[in-house]
């Protein structure tokens, strides 16, 4: 019998943040699987948009707080990671408006600490974090029957 390697804080990170991307896409589709990119305002199915950190990934202090992922389009993702001011402005004002001015400061303070979260805590984060989206799929279910169509 071999015995199943265990992840790494990192892996556990990495794993908790793509859950969490599924998740917040999922969330925010409305009764017919559309939801609203957070920087251009578009519409399409939970699907096809991505699930896009306001403060990159890179930080590893802000990187799996849910508050921190919202709906984008691949566009806007892509550019947003590539610099481009506009959609990094519609985004922030996007995240002052859902959150507030103070909960955007402090995310911004969060994002240059580094994560201080022991790995029992990440694997219960894990566990619990995919119950969540266990619950959000049969939503998902109910939209056109794309449940499983992206990972």
């Amino acid at each position: 019998m071999t015995k199943k390697k265990t992840k790494t804080k990192r892996q556990l990170i990495d794993d908790i943040a793509v859950l969490l991307q599924r998740l917040v896409r999922i969330k925010a589709a409305g009764p017919d699987g559309f939801a609203t990119c957070c920087s251009c305002g578009s519409r399409k199915r939970w699907s096809e948009l991505q699930g896009g950190h306001w403060i990159s990934r890179t930080h590893q202090g802000t990187k799996i707080v849910e508050e921190n992922i919202n709906p984008q389009c691949p566009g806007c993702n892509f550019r947003s990671g590539k610099g481009d001011t506009y959609v990094t402005l519609q985004y922030q004002k996007f995240m002052r408006e859902m959150h507030g001015e103070g909960f955007c400061e402090e995310l911004m303070l969060l994002a240059k600490k580094p994560l201080e979260t022991s790995t029992a805590d990440l694997r219960e984060l894990y566990k619990e974090t995919k119950e969540r989206l266990k619950e959000a799929e049969k939503k998902v279910e109910t939209f056109d029957g794309t449940f499983g169509a992206d990972v």
